[in-house]
């Protein structure tokens, strides 16, 4: 779940920088009966695309504060050889 830590590292991050420029693209939410909340942030690159430096020190705040964040690498299915 997202708890405290976690959002005092990303409010300090926006305080510092005045930008939210660089913030992950989604936040998953998972949950189910008698089971903690889980929330997971994640960038999305497609495969010409790469991680600018915001996007990198947005990753590495958010994991230094304990929270699930990932990269999500989509490619196009006109691209797939099947």
């Amino acid at each position: 779940a997202i708890g405290g830590p976690a959002v005092a590292a990303a409010l300090r991050q926006l305080c510092e920088d005045y930008n939210s420029s660089g913030l992950p693209d989604l936040i998953l939410w998972a949950w189910g009966e008698g089971e903690t909340p889980r929330a997971r942030f994640v960038e999305v690159k497609s495969q010409r695309d790469v991680l600018s430096r915001r996007q990198k020190m947005w990753l590495a705040t958010l994991r230094g504060a304990g929270v699930e964040a990932e990269v999500c690498h989509v490619q196009d299915p006109e691209d797939l050889n099947v």
